[in-house]
């Protein structure tokens, strides 16, 4: 039986996912045929091709060459007993692990969160099956977890620039709500330009990069992806993974705020909006409802004030008071807007014991170091 026939009868047989249909395809067409039938669906053949596998990927590290002297003629140990150890702990899972000492940017996409997630899980049962580590630890696994994850982020940059945009991988101290970037070699490196022009992976013609005016609408708003001046945030407090109050979300919420009033320009943020640029207008939104239970159920009068008072003790009353806060429905579920404006003077944020300064760089907002923010505050404030 030729390969190509096994490939087609495995297919009908077990109605594998697309991982597996691609590389069956590959099997039955061959490589040239493959391409083919991605150009005949209007697609970037090339791009398509790596992209589909690879987006998929958890992590990427080097793969060093092991000795022949590693390897054993014997398997009894390692199949009666090692591989039993492994199968009891994959009914295990620390998925969880870092959410007590640590918070993920925002940057990660849910596919890139949880390969963080799955990859720090599977270090910590190899090197700590007992279930106790330290924080240093879990420190060293969760940025080996984001380095290796923004390595395949930085690959997928390469093909579709557009879609893949965010790679400023970044982790937040909840104890001091310092944040950390865990950066690769592969930053700044030139991308090829392999996207062909009118293939549906490069960047839309119009609106979508076109910075909104004050004016802009909610709507539109949703139309665009991140920028300079607007963002999307899905929750106010709410984890999606743990399903609690999660303080993290808060300061993520405060330096954006923080991070507009610091910058030339004010921007806006809309919360209970999901940041996928696969999606466009009011598919977006996936609503306050579970903020608003966070509350005691006082619906959209205790979101905000539950809002503003978040505010008021992290980027202090006087800079609350200039945020404007207003709120749209579409379909079932609502929308917070809130329009930062640009501060005349420097904006902190109070958090825990410490003072953070962020600014809205790009389409991601960065705290700056001490030396850093001197050097602006005295070039944007005088």
């Amino acid at each position: 039986m030729s390969t190509a026939d096994f490939a087609t009868r495995l297919e009908d047989a077990i109605e594998p996912p697309l991982a597996v249909r691609v590389m069956l395809g590959v099997a039955r067409l061959g490589e040239a045929g493959l391409r083919g039938w991605w150009s005949s669906q209007g697609m970037n053949a090339e791009v398509r091709f790596a992209l589909a596998g690879f987006r998929r990927t958890s992590t990427a590290v080097g793969a060093p060459t092991l000795e022949r002297r590693l390897f054993t003629d014997h398997y009894g140990f390692v199949s009666d007993y090692f591989a039993e150890a492994l199968r009891q702990l994959r009914k295990r899972s620390f998925v969880t692990a870092i959410d007590e000492e640590f918070a993920l940017g925002s940057h990660l996409s849910a596919r890139d969160e949880k390969a963080v997630r799955k990859t720090v899980s599977g270090l910590l049962k190899l090197l700590h099956p007992d279930g106790r580590w330290s924080r240093a630890e879990l420190r060293d696994y969760l940025e080996f977890a984001l380095e290796g994850r923004r390595r395949v982020k930085e690959q997928l940059r390469k093909l579709a620039a557009y879609e893949f945009s965010k790679t400023e991988f970044t982790y937040v101290e909840r104890d001091s709500g310092i944040e950390h970037t865990v950066d690769v070699l592969e930053r700044g490196l030139a991308a090829p330009d392999c996207v062909e022009p009118g293939d549906p992976l490069a960047a839309p013609v119009g609106s979508v990069h076109e910075a909104p005016t004050p004016g802009t609408t909610t709507l539109e708003l949703l139309e665009l992806d991140e920028g300079a001046t607007f963002e999307f945030k899905a929750t106010l407090r709410f984890n999606l993974h743990t399903s609690k109050r999660d303080d993290a979300l808060e300061l993520e919420v405060s330096k954006s705020i923080a991070g507009f009033m610091n910058s030339p320009r004010g921007g806006t943020l809309l919360v209970g909006v999901v940041d996928d640029v696969s999606l466009r207008g009011a598919d977006k939104v996936r609503g306050l409802s579970d903020d608003c239970r966070l509350t005691g159920n006082r619906g959209l009068d205790g979101f905000e004030n539950t809002l503003m008072t978040l505010l008021g003790r992290s980027i202090g009353k006087v800079a609350a008071a200039t945020v404007r806060v207003t709120f749209e429905t579409f379909g079932d579920h609502d929308v917070c807007r809130i329009d930062a404006p640009a501060s005349p003077a420097p904006v902190y944020v109070k958090w825990k014991d410490n003072e953070l300064f962020f600014v809205r760089l790009g389409n991601s907002t960065r705290q700056f170091k001490i030396g850093e923010a001197i050097e602006y505050i005295r070039v944007r404030f005088g």
